[in-house]
């Protein structure tokens, strides 16, 4: 993974990602972005028959050259059942092996064996991941293979790695929830590498147990990551709440609903409350509905309106006239609610008449 890449991964994943993360409805697993295999129709470069081996034409495979015998294996193993994907692995990890094999072929043997892939791949994998042309489809690979067998390779990589390749295997071990992992990850959100201190807030944020938020509290974040750092906190306090651990989530989604924070965290802690802690949520929206802040008021409206009941819309529209105009106009927009929408409608034009 090159440093623009993971600095991309973590702006998607603050902007996109983190809000829903936070909310306790239910355990996600997050997957790995994977590029599509082409079909016969999307490659010009396609022939009309395949090689009687394809295994062993693909070995000197280049992304630059026609697609016939890879196209032959892809299509193979659509058409494979279950019960055929051992051979049709060890027919890759082949490939993955062999020294004479280019590393177009061993790359593209290794986003196959996202699909067919089993725990017999994982040491073959990890072999692969302080090589920099190969670190990531190999770790792609092993982020798609469940079994404990996985997440012990990636254990046992990450102390071999540094920079770059690090951060990968961290996010990977995030991505699987190895609870495994927390006593290694939680002293490297400490580490004085920004990209691996933010990667493993992260990784400790998605495993989301007692022991990842302990790790992520005994971290003072530089003033850069203290939104990374706090939203890994949040989803800490999302799985409390999805264990039946309300009071525990309803603390920690109290206290960054504080100033401090900025409007995304201030938001998704917001969304948080509302699920766990009925009234005060409704109370703490009311009130983030007139903030100071423009953003807050409008992470506001649109938590209201994703999440509120009718109690919620009640309690919001008694103060509808007071509220600030953007708020209402949000409001109004957002309210979906037929019987609410006409309260809110009246309280507006009783305010501007």
């Amino acid at each position: 993974m090159t440093r623009s890449h993971f600095a991309w991964a973590m702006r998607a994943w603050k902007v996109v990602g983190f809000i829903a993360l936070v909310v306790p409805a239910g355990p996600q697993k997050i997957a790995a972005a994977a590029d599509a295999p082409q079909s016969a129709a999307a490659s010009p470069n396609a022939a009309s028959t395949s090689p009687a081996d394809p295994f062993a034409a693909v070995l000197k495979y280049t992304f630059d050259q026609p697609r016939t015998a890879v196209m032959a294996i892809e299509a193979k193993i659509r058409q494979a059942k279950p019960e055929q994907y051992p051979h049709i692995e060890e027919q890759l990890l082949a490939i993955v092996r062999a020294p004479e094999a280019s590393s177009d072929a061993k790359a593209w043997a290794c986003r196959q064996l996202r699909q067919v892939g089993s725990v017999r791949s994982a040491e073959v994998l990890a072999a692969l991941l302080p090589d920099p042309k190969l670190a990531t489809y190999a770790r792609l690979a092993l982020q798609s293979i469940p079994g404990s067998k996985v997440d012990e390779v990636l254990r046992q990589a990450l102390g071999r790695l540094e920079g770059d390749l690090k951060v990968g295997v961290i996010l990977t071990l995030g991505a699987r929830a190895d609870e495994k992992a927390v006593a290694l990850l939680s002293p490297l959100a400490r580490d004085p590498n920004p990209s691996i201190a933010e990667a493993a807030m992260v990784a400790l944020g998605q495993i989301g147990t007692a022991e990842a938020l302990a790790g992520l509290e005994a971290v003072q974040p530089p003033a850069a990551l203290r939104r990374t750092h706090a939203l890994a906190v949040l989803q800490c306090a999302g799985r409390a709440a999805r264990e039946g651990k309300a009071l525990q989530a309803a603390a920690i989604y109290r206290r960054h609903l504080e100033p401090g924070f900025d409007a995304v965290v201030r938001t998704a802690a917001l969304r948080g409350l509302l699920v766990v802690q009925k009234a005060e949520g409704i109370a703490a929206v009311v009130s983030a509905l007139g903030d100071p802040q423009a953003k807050v008021r409008l992470g506001a409206a649109q938590a209201l309106a994703e999440l509120g009941d009718a109690a919620c819309w009640k309690g919001v529209l008694s103060v509808f006239d007071a509220l600030p105009a953007d708020a209402q106009i949000a409001l109004l927009r957002l309210v979906r609610d037929p019987v609410a929408r006409q309260i809110a409608v009246r309280a507006a034009d009783a305010r501007h008449q």
